[in-house]
């Protein structure tokens, strides 16, 4: 019989979970799926990100990492339909700061919409590119971000993106996920029904819940990647902070 503290870990901090999201390739290059199909699937997931407060953890990371500098280039790993560039430049213009996106993504399908949603920003620009290879040199980038890409990614490729964004990076990076949980399964499971019928937006957000890293597989992640980062919990979601000038 199963015990109480057993049952606990079966709801709160269950086993991770590999199954594909629609976002995650082979999936998104089927032709069964449309660039206006994956466009409304990606403004409904931005929206609900929005809305659950990952944008906000990014940007008080961003800008704990800025510290005031007049200008700030930042890479935007897994950028999806480019909603992170776009709230970084909204964020730069109210303080001030002349700012230079880049958005990275394997996905030509997701670089397409990405395009949509960007266009008429001059101070984004998107790039295809691997989140684990990124083609660019060291120290290319002030900051490096990334929302809701590590959970798509198995533990050894998850390290390898941690120690790119250190690499690109000249003064820390910000990564914000998901927390695994069955909870939160069902809190998306609801959510992505009050959006309208999308098949992938039905589909991933509950299957994202159970594919994501608990806070101590982070701090082991980290670790192997040789990283002292700060890890905070907040309600379902996880930020990861590491600062360059306060380890090297």
């Amino acid at each position: 019989m199963m015990s109480i503290r057993a049952a606990l870990r079966c709801i709160f901090a269950p086993q991770r979970r590999e199954k594909l999201e629609y976002l995650d390739e082979p999936l998104v290059e089927d032709e069964s799926i449309g660039i206006d199909e994956l466009a409304r699937n990606m403004r409904q997931m931005r929206r609900l990100d929005e809305v659950t407060g990952g944008v906000s953890l990014l940007l008080r990371g961003v800008e704990e990492i800025w510290r005031g500098r007049p200008a700030l280039s930042v890479l935007d790993v897994g950028t999806g339909a480019a909603g992170v560039p776009l709230a970084i430049a909204k964020w730069a213009e109210s303080r001030g700061v002349e700012a230079e996106i880049v958005g990275v993504d394997n996905s030509q399908k997701a670089l397409a919409v990405a395009a949509r949603s960007a266009e008429g920003v001059p101070r984004i620009r998107l790039v295809a590119g691997d989140a684990r290879f990124l083609p660019f040199a060291d120290n290319s980038f002030d900051v490096a971000v990334t929302t809701l890409t590590m959970h798509h990614l198995s533990p050894e490729d998850a390290v390898r993106l941690l120690r790119e964004l250190r690499r690109v990076s000249r003064y820390g990076f910000v990564a914000v996920d998901l927390i695994r949980g069955q909870v939160l399964r069902i809190l998306l499971w609801v959510l992505t029904r009050l959006s309208p019928g999308n098949r992938l937006t039905h589909h991933d957000g509950p299957v994202s819940a159970l594919r994501a890293y608990s806070v101590e597989e982070a701090k082991q992640l980290a670790r192997e990647a040789g990283l002292d980062a700060r890890i905070e919990r907040r309600l379902f979601r996880m930020t990861i902070v590491w600062r360059k000038e306060s380890n090297e």
